[in-house]
């Protein structure tokens, strides 16, 4: 995590983009995205998600989308990231709590891709 920008940095072949202004507006957003990665792994191992599955089995985590049910390690796993991303934004307005996505994986697959957007 420290050195994470190791990670969003563009090898030196690549020197004449490294000072275009999409490059600099793609940092960030990558690294808010590899962060939340790290942070919803903890979050899904010691936050509780784990051990819901583990108590309630898989099936109580899964999610749908077009009709098609979404296997419930994915599920949580989802809803961890998006909880960290909003955690590490400082938007905690509870983007994962009861109504419209309730159960929906598609919507939960639109707040993690326009999050990171929205955060420019």
């Amino acid at each position: 995590v420290i050195r994470g920008g190791v990670f969003v940095e563009l090898p030196d072949s690549f020197w004449r983009l490294r000072d275009t202004s999409e490059v600099r507006l793609a940092k960030p957003i990558l690294l808010l995205m590899g962060i939340a990665h790290w942070v919803a792994s903890c979050l899904f191992s010691f936050g509780g998600y784990l051990e819901y599955m583990q108590t309630n089995g898989v099936e109580a985590s899964e999610t749908s989308f077009r009709g098609q049910t979404v296997d419930g390690r994915v599920s949580s796993y989802v809803v961890a990231y998006v909880e960290a991303l909003y955690m590490l934004t400082g938007a905690l307005d509870g983007p994962t709590g009861d109504g419209a996505r309730d159960g929906n994986f598609g919507a939960l697959m639109i707040v993690v891709i326009f999050a990171p957007i929205g955060q420019l």
